[in-house]
């Protein structure tokens, strides 16, 4: 289990998906907790090249 799959794991009960946003850093799911908080979840990995087929 990775980190941004323990932080959903703490989010509160019905917290839902909004969108996902491009930011400087890659791409983050923002999720929209029952009381209006919004939250970002990174959904990269740095080392995604590692694992490409492209070598």
């Amino acid at each position: 289990m990775n980190r941004a799959q323990k932080y959903f794991l703490h989010l509160p009960n019905g917290t839902h998906f909004e969108k996902i946003i491009e930011t400087e850093y890659g791409k983050e799911n923002i999720y929209v907790s029952p009381d209006g908080k919004k939250h970002s979840i990174p959904s990269y990995s740095r080392f995604d090249f590692l694992n490409s087929s492209s070598r």
